[in-house]
């Protein structure tokens, strides 16, 4: 479990920009797997090696690993190295748990949680000056940079104290399991997700309706429904909290649309890959003014279910619904010490699949790790449906792929500490994508932010390059317009007005790319094409009042009606 926590606790060198902690993944696959080969190499000297029993969510985790394996050969190198890192680090991770034996003992669930532990303490000190007055409480992010997903990550510590403590088995115990819960509430309030409230519920309960009986059962039924109802609406009654509802709807609805065209998959983050394009068709086709405006360059989907039946397809779905019956279904031996655990690990699970409807956990590197164990220790308890024992054939290919991954995540690890170095200067090498940064050629974000630091030191031949193989890779908004910049900064104005254009149509009512054109118009001497763009923008809505928004309203207003 040590382990465990070097990969979960958030201080100590990371990339923070650059990544969603990719570094990280790889990290877990060099820990995992060292665990994984010291297991192996344990029964070097017995003759008939070492036992490994197989459960069914071992095989269906080997049939989901099997069909992502399938398609990050199929597509060529152009996966995101964080994505490839990050699949990698939770299959070894799940390995290593498993091969360790953990079912949910109480010193796993003291390892767990003092890990947990260590992220809500990260982001109390990262958001302090929120804790001054109980009104002024501001977003807290720990190390993943989203408040929502930090609050989710809270839910699944606050179960895991439930659990941990609830079975301890003296009244000290016990209260402070009452005190963990408290405080779960607090940083949940904190965080102001609603799916992490749900998340939090559905776990809570699944613990609850195990140790309860009788009429208790239905007070904490009533109890908790009353309070998350309560604070679901609390939390929705403002303003944005409509809007972002209705933004996941549509996200939901254009995947929709991305499966049905991909009923068997579009591969490894195919989601990313092409949402844009799709958003793009939907919004030109049939999409309101109000979708328009809620339109945004998405890349998770909100829902993991969404997300999977993008990118695996038929194939990716049934393999999920089989884990997710798999790990939630209830053993039998009710009321035996097994049986708790293994309710308390089902209850942990349940909290994060929860949250997985309304969220993107398993994109975010913590979560998904917190997944990956959890789910490792429910198959360690579960019944074995086959066994294989090991030999030394097996200790040594495990080892050998161990030194391969080690060979390639330094070098992963340095890309990003450059990039981070890049970004500090706000200036990027000629070349650098051909040589230090060569492990990101696959990054959006990388792509994407090089572009605009080339474009900002009017370096546009190297921002162009950049910001075609941001869109070659995905329909991206951004480099679209990055790719606009770097065009007109060269004379290429058919290509400027080309790029600015397509992310018009991505992005329908946003104003940037009209002002970009409008200018670009003024500058070519057309008036009235200028005077004509500027009353297209005059005519939409404003998302955001921001410094920027602004400015080119007024520019709009000084076009439309004076012509300069």
């Amino acid at each position: 479990m040590a382990m465990v926590v070097a990969v979960l606790v958030p201080w100590g060198w990371e990339a923070g920009e650059a990544t969603l902690q990719g570094v990280k993944a790889g990290d877990a696959v060099v820990a995992a797997g060292a665990v994984l080969c010291g297991c192996l190499l344990a029964g070097w000297r017995r003759k008939e090696g070492r036992r490994i029993g197989i459960t069914g969510i071992d095989l269906t985790v080997a049939g989901m690993a099997a069909l992502q394996l399938f398609w990050v050969c199929r597509a060529q190198g152009t996966v995101d190295g964080e994505v490839a890192w990050r699949l990698a680090g939770g299959g070894m991770l799940y390995a290593a748990a498993r091969a360790c034996g953990w079912k949910g003992e109480l010193w796993g669930w003291w390892t767990l949680l003092a890990a947990w532990s260590a992220q809500a303490l990260y982001g109390i000190e990262e958001a302090t000056e929120g804790f001054r007055r109980w009104r002024d409480w501001r977003e807290m992010v720990g190390s993943f940079g989203n408040s929502g997903i930090w609050s989710g990550f809270t839910a699944c510590a606050g179960v895991a104290a439930w659990v941990c403590l609830s079975e301890s088995g003296n009244r000290a115990g016990k209260a402070l399991a009452g005190l963990c819960a408290a405080a779960t509430v607090a940083g949940l309030v904190a965080g102001d997700s609603r799916a992490a409230w749900l998340g939090y519920a559905a776990g809570s309960m699944g613990w609850w309706w195990g140790m309860l009986r009788g009429r208790w059962r239905r007070v904490a039924t009533v109890a908790v429904a009353v309070g998350v109802a309560g604070m679901m609406v609390f939390v929705g009654m403002r303003p944005e909290r409509a809007a972002s509802a209705e933004g996941r709807l549509l996200v939901w609805k254009v995947a929709e649309r991305v499966f049905a065209e991909h009923p068997w998959g579009t591969g490894t983050d195919g989601f990313r890959r092409t949402y844009g394009e799709a958003q793009g068709r939907y919004l030109e086709e049939e999409g309101t003014e109000r979708e328009r405006t809620l339109a945004d360059e998405t890349t998770v989907a909100f829902n993991e279910g969404v997300r999977t039946a993008v990118e695996t397809g038929i194939p990716g779905l049934a393999l999920l619904a089989t884990l997710v019956w798999l790990a939630l279904r209830r053993e039998k031996g009710e009321g035996t010490e097994a049986e708790a655990r293994g309710r308390g690990v089902r209850s942990a699970l349940g909290a994060w699949m929860a949250f997985a409807l309304f969220s993107y956990p398993a994109t975010v590197f913590q979560c998904w790790m917190v997944f990956v164990v959890l789910l490792a220790g429910r198959a360690s308890g579960a019944k074995e449906v086959m066994a294989f024992r090991t030999g030394r054939v097996t200790a040594v290919g495990m080892t050998v792929a161990v030194m391969v991954a080690v060979a390639a995540h330094f070098p992963y690890r340095r890309a990003l500490a450059a990039w981070e170095d890049c970004l500090r200067r706000e200036h990027v090498e000629a070349g650098a994508f051909g040589a230090e940064l060569r492990p990101l050629r696959n990054n959006y974000h990388a792509l994407v932010n090089s572009a605009i630091l080339l474009n900002r030191e009017e370096r546009h031949k190297e921002a162009e390059r950049a910001a075609l193989r941001a869109t070659d890779l995905y329909s991206s908004y951004t480099a679209f317009v990055e790719e606009g910049i770097a065009a007109e900064g060269q004379g290429k104005h058919a290509q400027a007005d080309s790029a600015w254009r397509r992310a018009g149509w991505l992005l329908p009512n946003r104003l940037k790319p009209l002002y970009y054109r409008m200018e670009l118009s003024l500058k070519k001497g057309n008036r009235e094409r200028a005077k004509e763009l500027a009353r297209r923008i005059l005519a939409l809505p404003m998302k955001t009042r921001t410094m920027e928004t602004l400015y080119i309203r007024e520019r709009a207003e000084a076009v439309a009606f004076f012509g300069e």
